[in-house]
């Protein structure tokens, strides 16, 4: 991608919907939302996370992309996998699920299938909280942990399904990669993946944070025969693709787990193996991996 300047090409809507030349592709994203603020002053987001696990990706790979909001991992994913493979890009709010898909056709990216859905343990379906994308959105974080999945013939109108990888990928023939990042539901996707992954051994891609629920998603990938590794995303970098300075951010990220099947490790390498969950902040001083970082950042960045 030549140029590190957004498009000038703007919705003129209340959503501020704008068109730009990011790091991995041309992008539709919303200014309103904080995400699209970073978008806009680097130009990338989460770019570690792409250089750990791009190298891992083949052609003809099957990835599932749990939470895949507007496809900065699925796009660059599908690239990897090529014509012969396929992503899964699960996003359940249906104006990011719209530009996820929009962004798929601008990028040409054939392989990704992106699916209006939660994944979960057990299939339903889930209110998802209306966000006022004409004011200044937390789409990005937005969580349905802690959600009742609610009885297929009980859902009122404002719901969308909750699927389980069991069964929506029985017939995938095979299975190289699952992205979570889900804002505390990544137990769940996993929980409700078991079959899939005892089937297809895929290395798994896991937000950790400080959700209430990470003690629980690393013992349950340990019970599955998996090596958890430690690996930070900061979303600030020096090399950054508009070359800007540190706006500020305060070592603003993420921490996240690569789990590892058996004869696996050299993909981890380098990194470093999770014990206790306290160390971590130990292990990377400096790096804000809060969930409410999201309220600070608005603060520091709009008011």
């Amino acid at each position: 991608m030549d140029g590190a300047r957004p498009l000038a090409v703007e919705v003129q809507d209340a959503r501020r919907i704008v068109l730009a030349g990011l790091r991995r592709g041309l992008f539709l994203y919303s200014r309103n939302d904080m995400l699209g603020r970073f978008l806009d002053a680097l130009g990338e987001w989460a770019e570690a996370e792409l250089e750990l696990l791009l190298p891992l990706l083949r052609p003809g790979d099957r990835v599932v992309d749990a939470g895949a909001n507007i496809g900065l991992h699925a796009i660059p994913f599908a690239r990897a996998v090529g014509p012969t493979g396929r992503v899964h890009a699960f996003e359940p709010q249906r104006v990011i699920h719209g530009l996820l898909s929009a962004n798929a056709v601008l990028n040409g990216a054939d392989a990704l299938r992106a699916h209006l859905a939660a994944l979960g343990e057990a299939p339903g379906r889930i209110a998802v909280p209306e966000v006022d994308y004409g004011r200044e959105a937390l789409g990005a974080a937005l969580s349905l942990a802690g959600t009742p999945v609610l009885a297929s013939d009980a859902a009122p109108a404002e719901t969308v399904p909750v699927v389980t990888l069991d069964a929506m990928l029985a017939e995938e023939p095979s299975l190289r990669l699952i992205k979570a990042d889900v804002e505390g539901m990544e137990r769940s996707v996993i929980a409700g993946a078991r079959a899939l992954i005892a089937r297809h051994r895929p290395f798994l891609y896991l937000e950790v944070n400080d959700h209430p629920g990470g003690e629980a998603l690393v013992a349950l990938v340990r019970e599955m025969g998996y090596r958890p590794f430690w690996h930070p995303s900061r979303g600030w970098r020096p090399d950054n693709f508009r070359g800007a300075p540190d706006p500020g951010y305060g070592g603003a990220g993420d921490l996240n787990a690569l789990c590892v099947p058996a004869g696996e490790e050299a993909a981890a390498a380098g990194l470093t193996p999770i014990g206790a969950l306290s160390d971590a902040r130990a292990l990377f001083p400096g790096l804000n991996v809060r969930t409410t970082r999201w309220e600070r950042w608005k603060k520091r960045l709009v008011g």
